[in-house]
């Protein structure tokens, strides 16, 4: 599931970056994600082996693995980069510009120089997929144990879009909240970045504790996000938990299950100057996918799993699900 949730949403960050899906549904670019699997595996195996330090100046077999898988990625990423680029400057020269492409919008501006864009772009391919596929992953997960929930996001979709959840665009998200309800309680359950590191620029006082300057300080996302102190109900999926307004006494949230979270209790995106670039993206494509997906097909998870806690969280079993076409 991991490998088509990665061509999937790789081609549609292309969409957005760059207009259009550069051939990813159709194999143009399978060395690419084959590269970004291995960079998932062999960095889960590395974890749990030895240090990263350790593998490189023995050169073990996981480190070279990873280091040919990155090596590979990075070069693909960035030909298919330089050569988007390269269309989008000659679009714009001739006054073509696509609007919806991202990369036209940054060389316009200037603001970026050249090598910057790339880089920026370069990351998005490289980091955004992978972390946004097992979150999606998850999220399928829990939405398919709660056809309640499906039915109620289900209802909103339709009344929302007036059958046309196949035009729904990013912009008209607002009208969904239910759908971005689920996303979070996906991602409090499940985070893909399990836990924030930061090194502190300089000391302070965390709880009762002198901290230095140079600290590294460990944020754990998911001990936050299931802590009952900050969620009512932690351990139950609960997208109401997330509405600030109901209109809708279908979409009534539990008495329980209300009233304000705190700030700093759901950062899976992390916060401040280093939070994460791709942040709208990932949402908006998660949102999209599940508003089109819902509104049109009933999910059921087939069997339970738990998370594995690797670079990033990992289902223990692959994750099978059912996906079913309504008939209405």
């Amino acid at each position: 599931m991991l490998l088509y949730n990665l061509q999937m949403l790789v081609s549609a960050l292309c969409v957005q970056m760059f207009g259009h899906r550069c051939g990813f549904l159709i194999g143009v670019h399978d060395e690419f994600l084959d590269a970004l699997e291995i960079i998932s595996v062999e960095s889960s195996r590395l974890q749990n082996t030895v240090s990263p330090a350790v593998a490189k100046r023995y050169n073990l077999p996981v480190w070279s693995r990873l280091a040919n898988a990155n090596t590979i990625a990075l070069e693909k990423a960035r030909d298919l980069v330089e050569q988007e680029l390269s269309i989008a400057q000659d679009r714009i020269s001739t006054g073509l510009v696509e609007s919806t492409a991202i990369v036209d919008n940054l060389i316009i501006s200037k603001d970026l120089n050249h090598e910057t864009i790339v880089r920026h772009i370069i990351d998005l391919l490289m980091a955004a997929a992978d972390t946004t596929a097992h979150t999606l992953a998850w999220c399928l997960y829990l939405i398919g144990q709660h056809k309640d929930a499906q039915q109620k996001a289900r209802k909103e979709l339709l009344a929302a879009t007036g059958n046309e959840v196949a035009n729904l665009s990013a912009s008209s998200l607002a009208a969904v909240p239910y759908i971005k309800g689920m996303l979070k309680e996906g991602i409090r359950m499940y985070p893909v970045a399990t836990f924030i590191l930061r090194a502190l620029s300089q000391e302070t006082v965390l709880g009762r504790y002198h901290t230095p300057a140079g600290t590294v300080v460990s944020l754990s996302v998911y001990s936050t996000g299931r802590d009952s102190r900050f969620f009512s109900d932690a351990e139950n999926f609960i997208p109401e938990r997330w509405l600030r307004h109901q209109s809708s006494a279908a979409l009534t949230c539990p008495k329980q299950s209300t009233g304000k979270h705190h700030s700093h209790a759901f950062l899976p995106f992390g916060i401040g100057a280093r939070s994460c670039i791709g942040r709208r993206l990932a949402e908006t494509q998660l949102q999209v996918f599940l508003a089109q997906l819902l509104a049109t097909c009933q999910v059921s998870t087939l069997q339970p799993t738990h998370m594995k806690m690797r670079m990033v969280s990992i289902p223990a079993d692959p994750i099978q699900i059912a996906i079913q076409q309504y008939n209405d």
